[in-house]
């Protein structure tokens, strides 16, 4: 009887130190592996399988694998899981990856700069400066929608430059996501005059008879598309270089006393009359957009 006690608790003893002798590898697909881990380098795990110790060599991606539990007892975190689920619902699925996506910018800021020349009978002999600040949303990767705002001068080199604030909205198209692309742009807005210098740079808006009148000048609509090319710094930083043909309008209010002799008398009135001009520029733009 003693002997039989004692053969039984042997077995189970080797039985025990059997069971501990084996590494368990687990996948991330849940597969588990019965192993003797060999060697972890930086991206592989070489394991004999328990089963056929004397058996080849295998080799497994390091990416594949979620944790090795060596014969030891202790554990090693291999490849973190993005999400493991709760011991509810572990036995029907031990594991479940989430891929990380890359989530586009939608937001769009645009500070651009430009250069132009008056190219209409009203602004020749004229240069326009422009600087302005863009801020809108991606709608998708090649379309955006932005307002701006920012100021314009206009005016001969020798004269004190007429000033005008534009505020305009900014539909843009980027067709293509390569590093260098064509892009598509049309602002339309309205643009308040700030300082107007009685637009003694714009002698063809006058005629003779003003000179004697009261003249109020007034901003307009603004009309400007644009075309060009953008190219990538890195990652959503861009130098835009283009070309844009600006229609900007402006109003001229005209009050003028006049005096008539009726019937031997004078008879004084105050006519008022305003007239719309436009102004046509070539610029030439230079962006940074972010």
């Amino acid at each position: 009887m003693k002997i039989t006690l004692t053969i039984m608790i042997v077995i189970i003893t080797i039985g025990i130190k059997t069971s501990n002798a084996q590494d368990f590898i687990s996948k991330k697909n849940s597969e588990e592996i019965k192993a003797k881990v060999l060697e972890v380098t930086q991206t592989e795990i070489k394991y004999k399988k328990f089963d056929n110790i004397n058996g080849p060599i295998y080799t497994i991606n390091k990416s594949d694998v979620f944790s090795i539990k060596y014969e030891n007892g202790t554990s090693e975190i291999i490849t973190p899981l993005d999400v493991i689920i709760g011991p509810e619902e572990k036995e029907a699925t031990p594991y479940i990856r989430t891929e990380k996506k890359y989530k586009e910018k939608r937001y769009i800021g645009i500070v651009e700069t430009s250069y132009g020349l008056g190219i209409n009978d009203y602004t020749e002999e004229t240069s326009k400066i422009k600087a302005v600040s863009i801020n809108g949303y991606k709608f998708t990767s090649f379309f955006s929608i932005s307002s701006g705002v920012g100021l314009h001068t206009i005016g001969r080199v020798e004269e004190f430059p007429t000033i005008f604030m534009p505020l305009f909205m900014d539909f843009r198209l980027q067709p293509f996501k390569t590093k260098i692309s064509p892009y598509f742009s049309l602002g339309i807005g309205y643009s308040i005059l700030l300082i107007d210098n009685e637009f003694d740079n714009f002698n063809k808006l006058k005629n003779v008879e003003d000179y004697s009148a009261a003249i109020d000048y007034k901003g307009g609509l603004i009309f400007s598309p644009a075309a060009g090319i953008r190219l990538k710094l890195a990652n959503s930083y861009y130098i835009l270089l283009g070309i844009n043909y600006e229609t900007q309008w402006i109003k001229k209010d005209i009050e003028k006393d006049i005096t008539n002799y009726i019937n031997y008398n004078y008879e004084y009135k105050t006519v008022h009359s305003s007239k719309n001009y436009k102004l046509g520029y070539l610029n030439f733009v230079l962006s940074f957009s972010y």
